[in-house]
């Protein structure tokens, strides 16, 4: 007989999704053998992908057998004392035990060998950060940015390396440099971060009871994702702002929040509820 499409579709979904996404999926399952076996696979396969070595040092890591990830990166770069992504993962466990001082040594040492390995340079950056060194730290997370300016993660990386610093503002000035600069790609990535932060401020706000404060963030949050052109962003950062106005009492504002949403997605059909009932509500 044949199998039912409900009952093939999870299967099917899990199949369509790349190696890299399944070790991901088995870390967040916190399932680190499996992953651990599907990141050591791929970097079987692909010597050097050196996410695949991140991965498996994040394997190491959920299953709390850091020493084994250290005796196994160890091992292999004794017998391949050449290959720069063990030398990654080598400094990148010593990072994850909090050894910074001695996870410098790998990490230069798998950047001297491939100045192209940006995950390195975002490594040492981070360790420096432990360490208090953060111009060197700033330097080598923006030559990681530079040799990869999609990966979010390291823009993360030099906005915590400004605040440890103690100055913050650093961080959007170089976001409006490049937005006005019409480097776009790179502003983008600020502008995430940056979003995101008003995000998680917003939430805090909103949980300790100031409600008008997570408004005044949530707008800066809309203001960022507008300014990038995230449209995902602005459609969600609207709607968030609805819930929050009517929420407050503002309908008249509320209601204009959501139909700003209707104005990008038509298709969204919780602005259009909220829109019906507060119609419903005026009448």
């Amino acid at each position: 007989m044949t199998a039912p499409v409900a009952a093939q579709s999870p299967h099917t979904e899990w199949d369509k999704l790349s190696p890299m996404q399944k070790g991901e999926i088995y870390l967040l399952r916190k399932k680190p053998a499996q992953a651990l076996d599907t990141f050591r696979n791929i970097w079987r396969q692909e010597p050097h992908n050196h996410y695949a070595v991140r991965g498996i040092v994040r394997a190491y890591q959920v299953a709390d057998q850091l020493d084994e990830s250290q005796a196994f990166f160890q091992k292999f770069v004794n017998d391949n004392p050449e290959a720069a992504p063990a030398w990654y993962g080598l400094g990148y466990t010593y990072y994850q035990m909090g050894r910074y001082p001695e996870s410098k040594v790998p990490l230069k040492r798998a950047v001297e060998l491939d100045p192209n390995l940006a995950l390195a340079w975002n490594a040492l950056g981070a360790a420096l950060t432990q360490l208090k060194d953060y111009e060197t730290a700033v330097k080598y997370v923006k030559r990681a940015i530079g040799l990869h300016p999609s990966e979010v993660m390291f823009f993360r990386n030099l906005k915590m390396i400004y605040q440890r610093k103690g100055t913050p503002q650093e961080f959007e000035n170089e976001y409006r440099y490049h937005l006005k600069s019409g480097n776009t790609a790179v502003a983008k990535q600020y502008g995430l971060v940056m979003a995101q932060n008003f995000r998680q401020k917003s939430f805090s706000e909103y949980a300790g009871g100031n409600q008008r404060k997570a408004i005044e963030l949530t707008r800066e949050m809309l203001q960022v994702y507008m300014e990038i052109n995230h449209i995902t962003g602005v459609v969600a950062a609207h709607f968030s702002l609805g819930l929050l106005l009517e929420e407050a009492g503002a309908l008249e504002e509320a209601h204009s929040e959501y139909r700003e949403v209707l104005k990008i997605n038509p298709n969204h059909l919780q602005a259009r509820e909220k829109i019906r009932a507060l119609e419903e509500k005026n009448n």
